[in-house]
């Protein structure tokens, strides 16, 4: 009895860290990272504020910890990715995020915001740098895995072609956020082609 009791208990908290998670979520996403409170994700998630305040010291302690949930699910999403060559992977990776911009745009601006908030907070800048490095890590491990198998060599390190990677597609959001119907999909996969054109070159025989 005692340990079938242990394991409710158990089940109970990860039943309540989803239902605070969740409502962290959609509160995130609807009043922006500035907008939220822990206050309002008690309200929206129907705890008290004592145990919101319980688990996370603050509001970036809440968003780093789904953001860490984020970036398990993208490490996944890459690491399942059929190897092939350098192009088909990079155009791969290019879907995914195009997909994700078209169903939760909302998710990907508000990271945005995250990270100009960071920027300003040394302390939070480190933590917010920790989690993405993962994220430049996966990339740059499938990027090198398909250029050895396209019988390519990079031009300068993984890391730097998955950053310059990142950094191409948050100003994509940026610019047709402002502009939507100015650039079309086609137009981020005519610069991803292009970033691995510069970034490529045939392997050199050795002799």
């Amino acid at each position: 009895m005692g340990i079938r009791q242990r394991q409710t208990r158990t089940e109970q908290n990860e039943d309540n860290r989803r239902r605070l998670l969740d409502a962290a979520t959609r509160v995130f996403v609807a009043h922006g990272y500035h907008g939220a409170t822990l206050d309002r994700v008690a309200e929206k998630a129907g705890f008290t504020k004592g145990v919101v305040y319980s688990r996370f010291a603050s509001k970036a302690d809440l968003f780093l910890e789904l953001y860490e949930a984020h970036v398990a699910r993208r490490v996944a999403e890459v690491a399942a990715l059929p190897p092939a060559p350098t192009s088909a992977t990079i155009e791969a990776i290019g879907e995914q995020w195009l997909v994700r911009m078209r169903l939760d745009p909302a998710w990907s601006l508000l990271l945005i915001e995250f990270r100009v908030e960071a920027a300003r907070h040394r302390a939070l800048a480190a933590r917010y740098a920790e989690l993405h490095d993962r994220l430049v890590a996966a990339f740059a491990a499938i990027l090198a895995r398909d250029a050895a198998a396209a019988g390519v060599e990079l031009t300068t390190s993984a890391d730097e072609v998955a950053r310059l990677g990142i950094a191409i597609g948050t100003g994509f959001l940026l610019e047709r956020t402002a502009a939507p119907a100015a650039l079309g999909d086609a137009a981020l996969r005519r610069i991803n082609q292009a970033l691995l054109a510069a970034s490529t070159r045939p392997r050199r025989r050795r002799s």
